[in-house]
């Protein structure tokens, strides 16, 4: 499961992502039982780095998606484990 996310500028600092991503990290684990979620970050998006942070996704890989630099993060489901 890849997870993502773009909101305008309007709608930033609303908790509107953090709300996202902890939805989609309880349906990921819990619903679909999937082993990891995956995020990605454009190198510069401070904001959305503290999110991948938050809640304890760990800097997987420097990675290229259509030809842009991004950073690839991982979430790991230890209930799993």
């Amino acid at each position: 499961m890849d997870l993502g996310y773009r909101l305008g500028k309007k709608y930033w600092g609303k908790g509107i992502a953090s709300e996202t991503v902890a939805a989609s990290i309880s349906f990921g684990f819990e619903d679909l039982e999937l082993e990891k979620i995956y995020g990605w970050v454009m190198p510069d998006n401070k904001a959305s780095i503290r999110i991948m942070e938050k809640f304890k996704f760990r800097l997987d890989a420097h990675i290229f998606e259509d030809g842009v630099p991004v950073n690839q993060y991982v979430l790991e489901n230890l209930a799993e484990i």
